[in-house]
């Protein structure tokens, strides 16, 4: 549903609210918790007044109630933006991400036009859906049944129940440049994965979203689960697990070299196999069950992780059949 946000560091709304409006907005508070539960506090005060009810998946119904709403209220949008401590407002509409190499939306004139008038800015935040359950006809590939999103959940959490905090001195996996000394500053003293907040997870460290990549190989063991349950959740927007299980791991990965001038004739696989190496065989069936799960809603990476299931992770785990649902680790009656 499309909704109008206002924001400043110093803007009251409280005040704003105590005036006659139509907006009937829901406000926020700077210092605040941005969430019940969160440690994140607002930086700022806002509202945001809801504008449309129809559904993410319908652009065009949400455009026609922004421009309704923009003409039937169109004093008091005014009053707000002039109001003192107001910084911005915006029509912010979302939009289910549809996992394609490209997705575009277009805004009409007229509500650009609209819009501009009254000095608000619009807003299309692209969301990745949550993970829907596997459908029969997903169940390809030679895959087995796919486990639904709690039972998922639930086999992770069992897997890495007993890897430990790597210490506060083993966190980072390089001395190279500033992510890996900005990723040990963040995580160090974390002990408790499950209880880190998904948005720190997705955004750690610094905004970049890189830390699985600069971790040292016992912290990408210990974090990584949490990293998974909250992709499962839907609750991960930048941050790319499913890549860093999958990259280096395809059939032409084999026989590229990385840095020949640094390590001589080591390949992208050879180096992906060994960083990937830290799991044992229940850590890696979780994983694998992982990439089952993320395959159904993840068309565009399908391909990498179908090549990482069959280059190295069934390996893993002794699987010696690809296809077929009765695939089982080795020596299994």
């Amino acid at each position: 549903m499309c909704v109008l946000r206002a924001s400043g560091t110093t803007f009251d709304p409280d005040e704003f609210e105590r005036s006659p409006s139509m907006l009937f907005p829901r406000v926020y508070r700077k210092g605040e918790p941005r969430g019940s539960g969160s440690k994140r506090v607002n930086d700022r005060s806002g509202l945001t007044v809801d504008v449309s009810d129809a559904s993410w998946a319908d652009l065009p119904a949400q455009i026609a109630d922004a421009e309704r709403f923009l003409e039937n209220l169109e004093a008091d949008l005014r009053r707000l933006v002039a109001f003192p401590g107001v910084e911005g407002v915006c029509l912010d509409f979302p939009v289910d991400l549809k996992q394609r190499w490209v997705q575009s939306h277009v805004f009409p004139a007229s509500l650009v036009r609209a819009a501009g008038a009254l000095g608000i800015d619009l807003e299309l935040s692209l969301y990745v859906p949550a993970h829907p359950e596997p459908k029969a006809d997903d169940r390809e590939s030679g895959a087995s049944a796919v486990m639904h999103a709690d039972q998922l959940v639930a086999a992770i959490q069992q897997a890495f129940a007993d890897v430990e905090y790597p210490g506060d001195w083993c966190l980072r996996g390089s001395n190279e440049g500033d992510e890996p000394f900005r990723v040990e500053s963040e995580f160090k003293g974390k002990s408790d994965r499950y209880s880190l907040d998904p948005a720190f997870l997705d955004s750690s460290p610094a905004g970049f979203a890189t830390a699985l990549y600069f971790f040292s190989h016992e912290a990408f063991r210990f974090y990584l689960p949490a990293y998974l349950i909250a992709d499962v959740g839907g609750q991960l927007r930048r941050t790319d697990p499913v890549h860093a299980l999958t990259h280096g791991l395809t059939d032409r990965d084999r026989v590229t070299r990385i840095n020949p001038r640094r390590y001589g004739a080591r390949t992208t696989f050879e180096s992906s196999s060994h960083r990937l190496s830290v799991f044992d065989v229940p850590q890696a069936a979780a994983i694998i069950e992982y990439l089952k799960f993320r395959r159904v809603s993840c068309e565009f990476q399908r391909n990498a992780i179908d090549q990482a299931l069959a280059n190295f992770w069934r390996g893993r785990v002794g699987v010696t059949r690809r296809s077929g649902d009765d695939a089982r680790p080795e020596g299994e009656a």
